[in-house]
């Protein structure tokens, strides 16, 4: 069968075509994989797996996306469940944003997932936001397995959902500058076992306070995370501690 572009895919999919592997075959050798390729792309192909439930290609699609070097994030998308967002990805090393939001349909807890990425050393998501529709639940940011990241901005929450993150120290040990573009929905922070610098520790802490929300929880203990600027006279620190603030940091 000929090459088939998305959309010619996703027509043959509405009359009933079930795309087969050398469908997609064909498709994903039109782009060069250590080359630019558009995740917007990417993710539609992932929708036309998923709605002709052949798991299997999957699996398929998934290891040709380890291939990427480079990523163009682009994608705006109703989410309704866990997004696995930037996972396995060995070759990554760079990665361009452009203004995007994602709806997420919340009511329960939802993660979205940064891991596995040994070659990322930067991550700016600050032109993504998370919105949440229904009832009100949680949005959490989950980064894990990335050795070599050292400079992350997170997207911004709104909607009815506060937001969270969880930076596993572990794994993601040189984190050393984290940038929260918008406090208006954070309520909470694990970074244990980082290098966030004194500039990361004390904004978080300002951001936080400022934003006046009550009962968040954050965790910037361990590691070579920097205590705050005045230890624990920091006025921003001891304003949270006053809104039952959970808060845990280097002396």
């Amino acid at each position: 069968m000929s090459q088939k572009s998305v959309a010619q895919l996703k027509a043959l999919w509405i009359t009933g075509f079930i795309p087969t592997q050398s469908d997609f075959a064909d498709f994903f050798d039109s782009f060069d994989p250590l080359n630019s390729v558009t995740m917007e792309t990417l993710f539609e192909n992932y929708l036309i797996c998923t709605y002709t439930a052949l798991l299997s290609y999957m699996d398929w699609f998934k290891c040709w996306i380890k291939n990427l070097t480079f990523g163009v994030l682009k994608t705006p998308a109703t989410l309704t469940a866990n997004f696995y967002f930037l996972c396995d990805m060995p070759l990554l090393v760079s990665v361009v944003t452009s203004v995007v939001n994602w709806i997420v349909v919340s009511g329960f807890t939802k993660y979205v997932y940064v891991k596995n990425l040994p070659l990322l050393e930067t991550l700016d998501l600050s032109q993504f936001t998370l919105s949440a529709t229904g009832p009100a639940g949680a949005l959490i940011f989950s980064v894990d397995n990335c050795p070599l990241l050292t400079d992350l901005t997170i997207p911004v929450f709104a909607g009815n959902a506060n937001g969270g993150v969880v930076i596993d120290g572990i794994t993601t040990p040189l984190l050393s500058s984290l940038i929260i573009p918008n406090y208006t929905k954070f309520f909470s922070l694990a970074s244990a076992g980082t290098a966030l610098d004194v500039i990361s520790v004390d904004a978080i802490l300002a951001g936080c306070d400022a934003a006046g929300l009550n009962g968040g929880f954050l965790n910037l203990s361990g590691g070579t995370n920097a205590a705050p600027s005045g230890g624990a006279q920091n006025p921003n620190l001891v304003s949270l501690l006053a809104k039952m603030w959970g808060i845990m940091v280097n002396p």
